[in-house]
């Protein structure tokens, strides 16, 4: 099993590269995709909640990474 916090896409592509039938836990557990990389559960952040967080980064001066 794959558990990063990284996007499906990229461990996909190491999983496949590698040759390994396994499961994926993807993007900090957001995202679960099954042996054949069919999404099987997703978590998404409330745009409410991401729309207000988006503010806050933007109201602050400096930078950001």
């Amino acid at each position: 099993m794959f558990a990063t916090g990284r996007h499906h896409v990229d461990v996909g592509q190491i999983r496949d590269n590698l040759e390994i039938k396994s499961y994926m836990i993807t993007s900090n557990g957001a995202r679960v995709h099954d042996l054949d990389g069919n999404l099987i559960f997703a978590h998404n952040l409330d745009r409410d909640i991401a729309s207000d967080l988006f503010g806050v980064v933007n109201d602050q001066s400096g930078h950001h990474y």
